[in-house]
């Protein structure tokens, strides 16, 4: 391993992520992907190690006028440390800072978008009741998209202003009120699982899946349907 020289012009910052610690060091594959391997030939070198800190990332960036070395340091969290010599502007620093917790940013999304979440109720199916019934209209109205919604209550408002024009303003207010007055309720009552004194908690499991993965999942529920799932979930 190559010895990491001091430089003066030195810029250390911390990144902290939503990503669970197990995933941590996954980050810096990604950011060889993502980042330095766009770079080619301007990148002299990239070394790959993991000493009694955890993992680590070190790749040097050429430029015009100078050279940037970039260490990142992956344990509990994202330590950066950014360090150049030669004519090199602080734009361009601050430019590749940016460019770095963006490509951390992109992985966290990545996780997001191929991780499948399951919620648990202490003392409860693992299935709720409501999902295994058929959903009312009430409940497809709020839940399944807020055009629906918005519709439904456009043409309660005709309905209104039909019955009487001169009340029908205040009458909207009121509704509209109502329905903020109660929104924590309606909700509570369209939730997949019921919340009581008894069982105040729901657990949220989140698995994370590779992208290949995740695209098999998601054919396996288009050929098998969501109950397949469930039962996968039991």
């Amino acid at each position: 391993m190559a010895e990491w020289k001091a430089f003066e012009n030195r810029m250390s910052f911390t990144v902290y992520t939503s990503v669970n610690e197990a995933h941590i060091p996954r980050i810096l594959d990604f950011i060889y992907d993502t980042y330095i391997l766009p770079l080619g030939y301007r990148i002299l070198r990239v070394e790959r190690f993991r000493d009694f800190l955890g993992e680590a990332l070190r790749f040097t960036i050429a430029l015009d006028r100078g050279y940037v070395h970039v260490e990142i340091r992956a344990s509990k969290i994202l330590e950066f440390t950014i360090v150049w010599e030669g004519s090199v502007d602080k734009y361009t620093i601050e430019q590749i800072r940016e460019d770095l917790i963006i490509a951390v940013r992109m992985f966290e999304d990545t996780i997001r978008k191929s991780s499948v979440f399951f919620t648990f109720v202490e003392n409860s199916s693992p299935v709720p009741e409501k999902l295994m019934a058929k959903r009312r209209i009430v409940e497809r109205i709020f839940t399944d998209s807020m055009i629906t919604f918005f519709v439904a209550f456009l043409i309660i408002n005709m309905v209104i202003f039909m019955i009487n024009p001169v009340l029908a303003p205040i009458a909207i207010v009121v509704l509209q009120f109502c329905i903020l007055l109660f929104s924590h309720k309606i909700i509570m009552s369209l939730g997949d699982w019921k919340i009581t004194a008894k069982n105040q908690h729901v657990t949220i499991l989140q698995y994370y899946m590779s992208p290949d993965e995740y695209r098999m999942l998601l054919d396996m529920i288009k050929v098998k349907g969501r109950n397949w799932l469930y039962q996968v979930k039991r």
